[in-house]
C-alpha cells in the first residue's frame, strides 16, 4: 500500500513538472508591469539642486505668485520665509502636500507658498531650508520681487545666498 502511494506521489510530481513552461521566456508574465508587487518605499529627502521657479497665478489672483519647494519636515528640516519689507509683499498662504498616499510616515513632499503684492515697490523674500534650532541652512534662496501700481507681482531675480548655506 505504501509503495502505491509513493508511486502515485512520484507520478504526480513528474506530471506537474512536465506541464510547466519549458523555458523561462514561456513563463507567464505579470498582467501589467505597472502593478507593483510590493508597496513602494518612501523616497529619501532630496536636497534641492535648483531654485524653484515661480508659477504666476492668472485666474482669481492677478497679484500673486506661487512657489513650490521640495522638502521633508519629518526630518526636522523645514522651509521658512522672511520678507525684507512686509509692506510690499505678504505671504498670503502656505501649505505642505505629501508626495505619497495618506498613512505613509516619514515621506517627503512639497511646500507651497503664495506671495501676494500689498503695495508698489521692490523687496526681497528669503527662503531657507534648515532646522529651526540650527544656525545654518542647507539651502537659501533670495527672490527679488517687484510689485507694480496694479499690485502685480514680478520676480526678477533668484539667487542662492552662500552666506547662509551650509555647503
Amino acid at each position: 500500500m505504501k509503495k502505491r502511494i509513493l508511486a502515485l506521489l512520484v507520478l504526480t510530481v513528474l506530471l506537474v513538472g512536465c506541464t510547466g513552461p519549458a523555458h523561462a521566456q514561456d513563463a507567464a508574465q505579470p498582467a501589467s508591469p505597472a502593478e507593483p508587487t510590493e508597496a513602494p518605499q518612501p523616497k529619501p529627502p532630496a536636497e534641492p539642486t535648483e531654485a524653484p521657479q515661480p508659477e504666476p497665478e492668472t485666474e482669481g489672483f492677478p497679484n500673486a505668485v506661487d512657489l513650490y519647494f521640495p522638502g521633508n519636515p519629518t526630518t526636522g528640516y523645514i522651509w521658512s520665509a522672511e520678507i525684507s519689507d512686509p509692506a510690499i509683499v505678504e505671504l498670503d498662504e502656505q501649505y505642505f502636500a505629501p508626495d505619497t498616499e495618506p498613512g505613509w510616515v516619514g515621506a517627503g513632499g512639497t511646500q507651497w507658498y503664495r506671495i501676494r503684492g500689498a503695495s508698489e515697490g521692490i523687496t526681497s523674500v528669503t527662503f531657507r531650508y534648515g532646522r529651526p534650532w540650527e544656525d545654518t541652512a542647507i539651502t537659501t534662496y533670495v527672490y527679488r520681487v517687484q510689485v507694480n501700481a496694479r499690485g502685480d507681482v514680478l520676480i526678477w531675480g533668484v539667487e542662492v545666498d552662500p552666506k547662509n548655506t551650509d555647503a
